[in-house]
């Protein structure tokens, strides 16, 4: 990433909360599980503004969510999973505030060819697309738009993930989609995310999040 003209390594979850910060976001939460002390030195030293809430047993990234339900409140939020990333967060801000301002809950999707290694999003032929469904990983994807794991969602979606079970948020999504709660799909390139998640894939994020990082700095 590039922060004050100078290319810097950071980890995800460092981009994430100083990009948040940088939008305009009041407060930033991130999740940690209590015995993971390497990230909860890193992110005390780096982040001083980020309040760390723990997830004590390892449920799922839902869980993980809900974790946060207390310090989200009454009010809409925005979810970034901490193992994928944005490369060019400017291209999403405007359409990110349109939603802020019109209180939608949104969805950032992308066209792929592997859908079924994703969280999958089914999609209406409206404009903007409302996603009218979700599931994780699908054997036969429904459509080929995955969930890029970054989200603006309205705070009743906590119900959802308890009555799910809370391992996947797409599960808690399809309910609430399939209940009437509107999220609205905004697409973005697959060659602006990449993740992190799988280890094989790591060198890969390095390399490509380094010559855009570049790039941008030429400009």
């Amino acid at each position: 990433e590039v922060r004050e003209g100078k290319l810097v390594l950071r980890p995800v979850l460092d981009i994430l909360a100083f990009r948040l910060m940088n939008f305009g976001v009041r407060e930033v939460a991130i999740v940690l599980d209590p015995e993971d002390s390497v990230t909860i030195s890193y992110v005390e030293k780096a982040c001083p503004f980020c309040r760390i809430i723990y997830q004590r047993e390892r449920k799922g990234f839902g869980d993980a969510v809900l974790q946060a339900r207390e310090f989200v409140g009454k009010d809409s939020f925005i979810l970034a999973a901490g193992d994928g990333v944005i490369m060019d967060f400017s291209v999403i801000e405007d359409r990110l505030r349109a939603s802020i301002a019109e209180d939608r809950g949104s969805i950032f999707v992308m066209r792929v060819k592997n859908a079924s290694r994703y969280g999958v999003a089914i999609l209406d032929a409206s404009d903007p697309p409302r996603v009218r469904g979700a599931v994780e990983k699908p054997v036969d994807p429904p459509s080929n738009y995955a969930i890029c794991a970054f989200y603006l969602l309205p705070s009743r979606i906590f119900e959802f993930i308890g009555r799910t079970g809370g391992k996947e948020m797409t599960d808690a999504i399809n309910l609430a989609a399939r209940e009437g709660v509107e999220f609205i799909a905004l697409e973005i390139s697959r060659r602006n995310w990449i993740s992190v998640g799988v280890a094989g894939e790591y060198l890969d994020a390095l390399k490509t999040s380094y010559l855009f990082a570049v790039g941008k700095r030429k400009d």
